[in-house]
């Protein structure tokens, strides 16, 4: 609920160009681990022109985005490692896969920093020409808007005060908003810094065109996001509507996970054997990639991405677990399923072949 209530990216530093960010993780192909002191510097010395905190900043945004995680222990300096979502994108870059690298952080930016692309998306494609103050002004307008119509939709779900504020304490702008009594606005620098670098974005991924006009494939993302002609949110999974007993017709979608938003919005096809194939020489070639380094083996979670990418090329939507049954089955000398302990779908390896 509190990611649906706020999905964007604080930072600003180190926001331009979304494929220099997502490259990043490339840098882990050979380390499962690295400092980010270390990382900052292998960031400055491949390109001459980016100082210490760019480079902080384009850190920042990988790990926010999901292709690298960091982890802290007490005081200890920062470690990063590259994600599951990071390894397929490595797989995507070093096989000149372009449609895939597109597709991976399409889904990186919805789930992170959808209010704002999704918002951006939906400016430009009613006001095509419009570009600096005039864009940032129009912005910073439909942000207002937008918080405006969040902090009703809570007053009216949770008219509980105490659990009202439960939500609200975890998200600075919602908490004032309601102790206020009226939105708290953001500054313009909030609309520039944060406009103008995701119209880049949508740019690089095909979403708009150098005119500003929007693409087909954006104007199905974002009619795949919209209610009542107005974007709301990236909602919760439905899940959390009734453990939260939030009435149905208060429950807006669409919902998580962020996936459904990419695959085609259709029941599970019966048959899986279209990718049977595909999918599964998939996962030898990236075997190197999508394999934890200190051990021999790969989560089929990382699998996913792939499966996914699939079916909004070809617009079939499979049931997941079927299809890795139907692969294991087929290809049973090829692939070994490894334990579920610490993932929902597990892990493989690749056998031995003479």
């Amino acid at each position: 609920m509190v990611l649906a209530l706020s999905r964007y990216i604080g930072y600003t530093t180190g926001a331009y160009n979304i494929a220099r960010i997502a490259d990043i993780s490339s840098y882990f192909t050979k380390k499962s681990s690295l400092y980010e002191i270390e990382l900052s510097k292998i960031i400055q010395k491949g390109d001459s022109g980016i100082k210490s905190d760019y480079a902080t900043g384009v850190i920042n945004y990988c790990c926010a985005l999901g292709f690298i995680t960091r982890h802290t222990q007490g005081g200890r300096l920062a470690k990063l490692g590259v994600s599951s979502l990071g390894r397929a994108y490595c797989y995507a870059c070093d096989r000149n896969l372009e449609d895939f690298k597109k597709f991976l952080m399409l889904y990186s930016i919805l789930r992170n920093d959808g209010d704002i692309y999704l918002l951006l998306l939906s400016i430009m494609s009613d006001n095509p020409s419009l570009q600096g103050d005039k864009l940032h002004k129009k912005f910073l307008s439909e942000t207002i808007k937008l918080r405006n119509r969040r902090i009703k939709w809570l007053r009216k779900v949770f008219p509980n005060h105490i659990l009202r504020n439960k939500v609200a304490d975890k998200i600075l702008w919602v908490q004032k908003s309601l102790k206020e009594r009226i939105p708290i606005k953001p500054k313009m620098d909030f609309a520039r810094h944060h406009s103008t670098p995701r119209k880049g974005w949508a740019k690089e991924i095909g979403h708009i065109n150098q005119h500003g006009e929007i693409s087909k494939t954006g104007e199905r993302i974002l009619k795949s996001v919209v209610d009542e002609n107005e974007y709301f949110w990236i909602g919760p999974p439905k899940e959390c509507f009734e453990k939260l007993r939030i009435p149905k017709d208060l429950a807006k979608g669409p919902y998580s996970p962020v996936w459904n938003i990419l695959r085609p919005n259709k029941e599970p096809c019966e048959s899986t054997d279209l990718f049977i194939n595909d999918v599964s020489d998939y996962m030898i070639k990236a075997y190197p990639y999508l394999r934890l380094l200190n051990y021999n083996q790969a989560s089929l979670e990382s699998v996913l991405p792939f499966i996914y990418y699939k079916e909004s090329r070809s617009g079939v939507r499979l049931d997941e677990n079927e299809l890795f049954n139907r692969i294991f089955s087929l290809k049973r000398k090829k692939f070994a399923l490894m334990s579920k302990r610490s993932s929902i779908f597990g892990h493989y390896q690749l056998r031995k072949t003479d």
